[in-house]
């Protein structure tokens, strides 16, 4: 399941541009629209704690909130 973000600015506005989770073939189509971007490593690190925790819950990566940033990165890239 990849990990994609909106970066459409009609998308943006409605969904804002945080990270989550879709299907292959939903990733394929809005990555061909041009609607979103895949999400690396680099850009969850700009995230903040409760951003991530959040991405993690929607994902559903457990890592226990107390874990560092870096944890968390983790998690969510290796799950992919």
């Amino acid at each position: 399941m990849p990990l994609i973000r909106w970066i459409s600015d009609r998308d943006v506005r409605v969904h804002g541009d945080r990270p989550f989770h879709v299907l292959d073939w939903q990733a394929q189509q809005l990555l061909n629209d041009r609607r979103a971007e895949l999400v690396d490593e680099a850009a969850l690190a700009e995230l903040t704690k409760p951003e991530l925790v959040e991405v993690a819950e929607q994902a559903g990566v457990q890592v226990p909130k107390r874990d560092a940033k870096g944890h968390f990165v983790k998690a969510l890239t290796e799950a992919e």
